[in-house]
């Protein structure tokens, strides 16, 4: 083989490489008013084959991120995209001897989100994107942890949708119904606080957890929480860091864990 044809190959290799490699790309495209751009995340080997399906994270920020005052990139500086924009996101997780790679779409939220916009959200990305429809899951931190609350606690069908949440620090508080309509969905719930967070108070999760747990209609599956000893709001670096596990498993094995019926 000469230089050129060894040329030629080792081109189309750095080629095939790129392309088949995770990418953590900015999309300025609207998905509502409130949603006008987001990160997506697409793992190793996302293009290579048309017929496979991958889980899907939704990623919601905080309110420090929000975008009215804030650009796109300002979403990088906590949670999954922070890990993924350092390079510290594995292309992999093995679950139950299965291996699984995420799509994970982490929008910026021009004000304040409802818990509609994170169902525009789910309808988006599953029309644009190969969404294993029966592994979708909701995870945010404060103001991205309210939005996940609402969601789910919006609806029985909202919350049957989705195939496990991870909530930290969420600002919101539970409605009457709530515990009741994500235990009837039996929605596995893992929540995460700082018991002495002068932000948002851990009685937002713990009224959640309690709601959930102690509905007539209890969950099969018993919503989780962990509750951190630390007096500060920031309970988000230690529950997205891969090396925080309780019963031998990080927040993304947890999540692989469930996946939901799909008629």
């Amino acid at each position: 083989m000469n230089y050129k044809s060894i040329l030629q190959v080792f081109v189309f290799l750095i080629i095939r490489s790129s392309l088949s490699a995770q990418t953590h790309s900015a999309v300025y495209k609207p998905i509502n008013n409130n949603i006008k751009s987001y990160y997506e995340y697409l793992p190793e080997g996302y293009n290579e084959d048309t017929s496979c399906s991958f889980p899907l994270i939704i990623f919601s920020h905080g309110r420090g991120e929000i975008g009215y005052d804030k650009p796109l990139s300002s979403v990088l500086k906590n949670g999954i995209p922070k890990l993924i924009n350092q390079g510290k996101f594995p292309n992999q997780f093995i679950v139950n001897n299965d291996t699984f790679k995420f799509i994970i779409i982490s929008p910026q939220y021009y004000n304040w989100p409802t818990g509609n916009d994170l169902t525009n959200i789910i309808d988006y990305a599953e029309a644009n994107y190969k969404v294993d429809k029966k592994r979708i899951y909701l995870t945010g931190l404060s103001m991205g942890g309210a939005v996940t609350w609402n969601n789910v606690e919006s609806s029985i069908l909202n919350s049957k949708r989705i195939a496990a949440i991870v909530v930290v620090c969420g600002a919101s508080f539970p409605k009457k119904n709530s515990g009741v309509i994500i235990s009837v969905a039996n929605l596995p719930v893992w929540a995460t606080h700082n018991r002495g967070d002068p932000i948002v108070p851990v009685n937002n999760t713990l009224s959640y957890i309690s709601s959930i747990n102690n509905s007539t209609n209890s969950t099969i599956t018993p919503a989780k929480k962990t509750i951190f000893e630390e007096n500060n709001h920031n309970a988000w670096s230690r529950t997205y860091d891969l090396s925080f596990k309780e019963n031998n498993m990080n927040i993304y094995e947890w999540m692989l864990q469930f996946e939901r019926d799909i008629d």
